[in-house]
C-alpha cells in the first residue's frame, strides 16, 4: 500500500517535481487514493523552505 505507513498508522508523504504533481495526484486518484491531496510546496524564501497550502 503506497499511501500507508505501518510504523506510525498514517499516511506518507510524497516529493513531486511542481511540472509533474497534478499528474500523480490523478494517478493516485485513479488508483482509489481518493483522499490524496496537494499539500504544499517546497520552496526557498526567506529561510522558509517547506510552505503549507491554506
Amino acid at each position: 500500500m503506497l499511501s500507508f505507513d505501518p510504523q506510525t498508522s498514517g499516511g506518507l508523504f510524497i516529493c513531486a517535481d511542481k511540472n509533474n504533481a497534478e499528474n500523480m495526484l490523478a494517478d493516485l486518484w485513479r488508483d482509489g487514493v481518493d483522499n490524496a491531496s496537494i499539500i504544499g510546496r517546497v520552496c526557498k524564501r526567506d529561510k522558509e523552505y517547506i510552505r503549507l497550502i491554506k
